[in-house]
């Protein structure tokens, strides 16, 4: 059962009146069929932003664009309702793009016109074929995140233009991100982030370290969640000295006032004081205190290769 099928059974039909196949097309638009269509672009038009311009030109130039349902739109006096962002888009890209043009229609139409509520990203990426929740992307964005910005992960690769690459990442990371989710979903997005980073590095650079414990990536991942999220394994493993970092790390966020712990654990700083403590976890460190590492200690996990279970 699909749309086709409300189509054959005439549930579905266009109003004979209105529609006709002549005002819908499919057209190919170069610069200069867009610097025509600007011409005609009418008077009570909103202002362009140029940032968002160049937004969009970079975003084509690069190869991240397509037919969309978002269509060009004309009146049926020919005046140019919409697109003018996506046309100085185009200019500015020199490339060539696929858009539908729906022509005719009455100038009343300009009022509904970008109304929409806007994607997410995790519904892009999931529209796209990824099945991704908000949270997962959340979490993802924030293990990407690039240790020397001045703000968390999550305002780092949140453009469309970022959508791609954060949906290749995630795929590296889903089973074991599922299985942790599966294990325990409580606690701040920042404490996963760190443990797929965790996880990661045992896993693709063990070799490179002398861990204080034998537990396998997952395991000590596992272990990680628990005693951030409890103080303790909801399995019943024993907790020692190379364990205190996870500890330590929850009684920061447990010691703060009440007003600060209503910011939900999600400043720099925070993400910071997460992955030192986490990379001493993996390591088995014993600590007196949390520091923050100037660099992040972990390998770049954008660039980790697979890191699923088998």
């Amino acid at each position: 059962m699909n749309i086709w099928s409300l189509i054959d059974s005439g549930q579905l039909k266009p109003v004979p009146e209105v529609y006709c196949e002549e005002k819908v097309w499919i057209v190919d638009v170069d610069p200069k069929l867009a610097k025509k269509l600007l011409e005609f672009n009418f008077s009570d038009n909103r202002s362009f932003s140029q940032d968002y311009v160049n937004k969009l030109a970079a975003e084509m130039k690069a190869g991240r664009w397509g037919l969309s349902n978002d269509a060009i739109t004309v009146d049926s006096d020919g005046r140019f309702l919409n697109a003018q962002h996506r046309m100085r888009a185009l200019i500015a890209s020199e490339t060539t793009q696929r858009f539908i043009l729906l022509f005719g229609v009455d100038r009343e139409s300009a009022q509904w016109l970008d109304i929409g509520k806007k994607r997410s990203m995790s519904q892009r990426i999931t529209v796209s074929g990824v099945r991704i929740t908000e949270k997962e992307c959340s979490i993802i964005r924030n293990a990407m995140n690039d240790y020397t910005k001045t703000y968390a992960g999550t305002v780092q690769y949140c453009e469309r233009k970022d959508d791609q690459l954060v949906s290749e990442v995630y795929q590296k990371h889903h089973t074991v991100l599922r299985a942790l989710k599966g294990h325990q979903q409580k606690g701040p997005g920042f404490y996963w982030a760190a443990g797929l980073k965790m996880h990661a590095e045992m896993l693709h650079y063990g070799h490179e370290y002398d861990f204080n414990h034998n537990m396998s990536p997952l395991e000590r991942t596992k272990l990680w969640i628990d005693l951030v999220n409890f103080g303790y394994s909801r399995e019943g493993l024993s907790v020692g000295p190379e364990e205190v970092s996870a500890i330590k790390l929850r009684n920061m966020r447990e010691n703060r006032s009440a007003n600060d712990r209503g910011m939900y654990w999600s400043s720099k700083e925070d993400l910071k004081y997460t992955i030192c403590a986490a990379y001493k976890f993996m390591r088995g460190d014993e600590v007196q205190s949390l520091s923050k590492f100037k660099t992040d200690p972990f390998h770049n996990f954008i660039d980790m290769p697979d890191c699923n279970l088998d």
